[in-house]
C-alpha cells in the first residue's frame, strides 16, 4: 500500500503503552525495526505525522525513500486513505486533536501529550537526547492540519528456511540423512538465515535461489543418468 511508505517515515513512533522505545531513524531498516516492534505491546507500532510534515515531504522529498515507496507517493495519500476507510482498514488512523488521537489510539491523553511535547522538545533543541535520532529527522509535530499515523506491525515477506538441505541440495530428513531423489532450492530451502533477512545485500536472496537451483538441476540430472 502507498501509505506503507508514506507514514513509515522517522517520525515520533510510539508502543502501545505511549513509549518510544528505538531510534526512528533505522525504520529504513525493517530487519531492526521489525525486531524492535516484535518486542513491543501486541508486536507493533504508531508512527505519527502531521499533515504539515506531509506538505514538506511533498514540496522537498521524503526523508526515508525506496524503490518500492517512491516519493510520488506522498500526493497519492488523500485517496488511500479514503480507500482504507471504505474497507475498514484499520492500519491508517487520523485525527483532528491530541485527544481525539488518544482516544483512537486508547493511549492515555496525557501520556500521549507529554510524548509530544518531549519530542518537540528534542525538535526545538535539534538533539534527541533519549534516541539520539539525526537531527535531520528532528520534525516537530504541530498538529497543523491534523494528525496521520500508520500502524506498523513486524511480518515477513515469504517463507525462508523451512526446508533443510546438503550441499548438493539434497532435502534431509529428521536425522539429517538425504531422501533420494528429492531436492529442494530457493526460499524454501535457505537456511543462511535465522529470524531475520539481511536486506542490506541486494540480491542475496536471488542469488542463493539461482545457484542452488542449478546445483538441484545438476544433481537431479546426476542421478537420472545413473
Amino acid at each position: 500500500m502507498v501509505a506503507d511508505g508514506v507514514l513509515r517515515q522517522p517520525n515520533l513512533m510510539l508502543n502501545q503503552n505511549g513509549e518510544r522505545f528505538m531510534d526512528e531513524g533505522m525504520l529504513g531498516n525493517t530487519t531492526f525495526s521489525g525486531n524492535a516492534m516484535f518486542l513491543q505491546p501486541g508486536h507493533y507500532a504508531y508512527v505519527i505525522m502531521d499533515r504539515a510534515i506531509l506538505k514538506k515531504y511533498q514540496e522537498e522529498g521524503p526523508d526515508i525513500m525506496d524503490i518500492v515507496h517512491p516519493a510520488a507517493g506522498f500526493k497519492m495519500l488523500d485517496s488511500v486513505i479514503k480507500k482504507a476507510e471504505a474497507n475498514g482498514y484499520d492500519a491508517i488512523i487520523t485525527a483532528d486533536s491530541v485527544a481525539e488521537l488518544a482516544e483512537k489510539l486508547a493511549i492515555p491523553a496525557a501520556k500521549l501529550q507529554k510524548a509530544i511535547a518531549d519530542h518537540d522538545g528534542y525538535c526545538d533543541q535539534s538533539q534527541d537526547t533519549e534516541f539520539f535520532k539525526n537531527p535531520a529527522y528532528l520534525h516537530k509535530l504541530t498538529g497543523e492540519g491534523g494528525y496521520l499515523v500508520g500502524k506498523f506491525y513486524s511480518g515477513a515477506y515469504g517463507t525462508v528456511g523451512g526446508v533443510k538441505i546438503d550441499e548438493n541440495c539434497q532435502v534431509l530428513d529428521d536425522e539429517d540423512q538425504a531422501i533420494p531423489g528429492l531436492y529442494s532450492a530457493g526460499s524454501d530451502a535457505n537456511t543462511i538465515y535465522a529470524d531475520s533477512y539481511n536486506f542490506t545485500l541486494p540480491g542475496n536472496t536471488m542469488g542463493f535461489a539461482v545457484n542452488s537451483g542449478r546445483i538441484a538441476g545438476l544433481e537431479a540430472a546426476k542421478r537420472i543418468k545413473q
